[in-house]
């Protein structure tokens, strides 16, 4: 066999073996859901934090979301930045605000960030990256 020959069998052989392990994996840009958080309104609403993660390339984000007591959900704001590795406090301060306290629980661990929502704010999603 000659040297030509192996590599191309070689190259076959790993495009294979990729190929092979891409598809075992499943799809790779999954979509990483998690619940941080959930507080009831004084009006009888919740509201939910939900981290969404896609992947090493894509930033952290925290979609802030209201549950209304009748039915139906909305999404108030998103807050980049933060990943799911913060524990969650609020303080409704108002009818209108929220104060939504993360405490870091890996890298700066107790460091304390305080982020006030506004109730009203709506703000628009596209459908793929709606919270299911």
């Amino acid at each position: 066999m000659s040297w030509k020959n192996l590599k191309k069998i070689s190259l076959k052989s790993l495009l294979f073996i990729s190929l092979a392990g891409l598809i075992s994996c499943g799809n790779i840009f999954e979509k990483n859901q998690r619940l941080m958080g959930d507080f009831k309104l004084q009006n009888g609403n919740l509201i939910e934090l939900y981290y969404i993660g896609y992947g090493a390339t894509t930033p952290n984000v925290i979609w802030i979301n209201e549950k209304k007591e009748a039915g139906g959900d909305t999404i108030i704001n998103k807050i980049d930045g933060f990943d799911y590795k913060y524990i969650i406090s609020f303080n409704q301060l108002n009818d209108s605000l929220l104060k939504i306290v993360f405490t870091d629980t890996a890298y700066f661990k107790g460091r304390q960030t305080e982020r006030v929502v506004n109730l009203n704010q709506r703000i628009k999603v596209p459908p793929a990256l709606k919270i299911k």
